[in-house]
């Protein structure tokens, strides 16, 4: 299984992308970063068929929960700071 991080994981985009990893069955959703929903339930956001996480606000979150493709659909400006730090710790 390959695990998996949502950038942007609270919006319109982001809950589809969280939705679609968690339904693949070799990809395991473990992170889902969004400044805006931190501290929320991510399947009180996406649906019951997203594992019960809770929506943290940093990127960094994702080298805590052992992330290791980072799926990113988060606002330009967002990106282009989460980029470099994905690609300093190892993060696809």
């Amino acid at each position: 299984m390959v695990r998996v991080g949502v950038l942007g994981a609270a919006g319109r985009m982001g809950t589809e992308v969280c939705r679609a990893v968690a339904g693949a069955g070799d990809l395991e959703l473990v992170a889902a970063v969004d400044p805006g929903a931190a501290g929320r339930s991510l399947a009180g956001l996406a649906g019951s068929d997203v594992p019960d996480l809770e929506v943290v606000g940093a990127v960094e979150a994702l080298a805590a929960a052992g992330v290791e493709v980072a799926i990113d659909f988060s606002h330009a400006e967002a990106a282009r700071a989460n980029l470099p730090w994905c690609a300093e710790h190892g993060v696809h």
